[in-house]
């Protein structure tokens, strides 16, 4: 459990943890997947505090920049490298074959900047508009949950590869999403977010995977974390 925690926590942060806890020959990365939301409530629980504090300290403006900094940084950009990544390949008008080369370059081109940009625009915007910090809490659990949705859903487009090697524990999805009860009894309001999210995640991996010959990586997981991120904050604002 300590390894399948650990792997988890820091794939998803930058949280330092032992190496010894998860770095084994005998581990193996889709046992991590279960601790997907657990990392959500870390992420959640640290966003929300700096909420707090900083909007007893700074106008709101200034309170909305710092959490979407923290949060960003909280989370290494691990996401939002997958978001790059994914605008450049799926927007590109060429072969599947060649939208997975283009997923694999390191470099952002013109579709991921773009991408990238009106995401974070659009979680700034959100997180000045917000009406209930409380969603600050909840939102990173629900996105971390709802992510595994295409994992299971559906088959990988590489045999290799960091997300081929999490989906190998889709078989423990279910036992994940029950890190989304606390979320009903915070506020049964979200039950509607978790259910829409779940559509949204279902319909986007399906238009990405058709994009992509069938199949899906880990870009597109992280994509549909940040994504769903931004559609839940754009709801708390209403």
């Amino acid at each position: 459990m300590r390894r399948d925690f650990g792997g988890a926590l820091g794939l998803l942060s930058i949280i330092p943890v032992p190496r010894a806890w998860w770095v084994e020959a005998d581990w193996q990365a889709g046992r991590a997947l279960i601790w997907f939301p657990a990392v959500g409530w870390i992420i959640g629980a640290l966003v929300y505090g700096l909420w707090w504090l900083s909007s007893r300290l700074f106008p709101p403006l200034v309170v909305a920049a710092l959490t979407l900094i923290v949060w960003v940084w909280l989370t290494g950009g691990l996401h939002l490298d997958g978001l790059i990544d994914r605008c450049d390949g799926l927007l590109a008008t060429v072969s599947a074959e060649r939208r997975l080369e283009i997923m694999k370059d390191p470099r952002a081109g013109s579709f991921g900047v773009i991408g990238v940009v009106l995401v974070l625009f659009a979680k700034f915007a959100a997180l000045i508009s917000l009406r209930d910090p409380v969603s600050l809490l909840i939102i990173p659990p629900i996105a971390r949950t709802l992510m595994l949705l295409p994992m299971m859903l559906f088959p990988s487009a590489r045999s290799g590869g960091m997300g081929n090697a999490y989906r190998q524990g889709t078989n423990r999805v279910w036992l994940a999403v029950l890190w989304l009860v606390p979320v009903i009894f915070i506020e049964w309001r979200t039950l509607i977010w978790i259910i829409t999210g779940g559509v949204f995640a279902v319909l986007f991996s399906r238009w990405a995977a058709r994009r992509l010959g069938g199949g899906l990586t880990g870009d597109i997981y992280g994509a549909t974390c940040e994504l769903l991120e931004t559609l839940c904050l754009i709801a708390a604002t209403v």
